[in-house]
């Protein structure tokens, strides 16, 4: 976490590069719950879950990952590639769901109503709210969601302990953090940019443990 916090001071499009592609995994894993990196329907669901909104919204977004990266309006570098992605968001968007559809028929059958249902769901959600709505609700509400499920059924299943237990043991802990991401934000008054520089340093741990608890455990419900 601390090398993490330098390279963002340091070399700030590395660390928002390396941001998105460890988002790429860790939203896909927890979306399939699987241990394989590179299963491709949840490859392509992380690389959705994030494209989706940035590219909907690009004129939006380039101004907040232009703070993140601390670049000045006037790069031409960053002018140019903002301005081709603004030019082919639907063809870019149209091949990734169309390549992910296809993963979903491949090794998904079974299950591919309620991804297909799914994907409808969350690209309706981005198409029709503003980045940052669409980001906290599908990013901090469903993904949180999912993540609190499979480390209940960690709990209870792996380690044999009741539901109730878990809840006591998570209840306040997540107040205190969530008190103290409140106490920090009202004092520091952060922007959009800085924001999320903070929540990528905050979720770094989250997703190597998450990620051990896919390779070591069966979480599913």
């Amino acid at each position: 976490m601390t090398v993490y916090l330098g390279v963002w001071f340091l070399v700030p499009t590395i660390a928002l590069i390396a941001f998105f592609v460890v988002s790429f995994h860790h939203f896909g894993q927890s979306n399939f719950n699987n241990r394989n990196i590179g299963y491709y329907p949840a490859v392509f669901w992380g690389v959705w879950v994030l494209v989706c909104p940035v590219l909907l919204h690009i004129k939006e977004a380039s101004s907040i990952l232009l703070e993140m990266m601390q670049l000045s309006s006037k790069n031409e570098l960053y002018s140019y590639i903002i301005y081709w992605l603004y030019n082919s968001k639907y063809w870019i968007l149209g091949s990734v769901v169309l390549i992910y559809i296809f993963c979903l028929y491949k090794f998904e059958k079974a299950n591919l109503r309620y991804y297909f249902f799914q994907l409808l769901l969350v690209t309706a959600w981005h198409v029709y709210t503003p980045l940052l709505t669409g980001f906290l609700v599908v990013f901090c509400l469903w993904h949180a969601i999912q993540s609190i499920k499979d480390q209940a059924n960690f709990y209870t299943k792996v380690k044999g302990h009741s539901i109730e237990k878990f809840w006591l043991f998570m209840v306040p802990f997540g107040l205190i953090a969530l008190i103290a991401f409140s106490l920090f934000l009202y004092f520091f008054g952060l922007t959009t940019g800085q924001l999320l520089m903070v929540l990528s340093l905050i979720t770094l741990p989250h997703v190597f443990v998450m990620n051990d608890l896919y390779h070591q455990h069966d979480v599913t419900a």
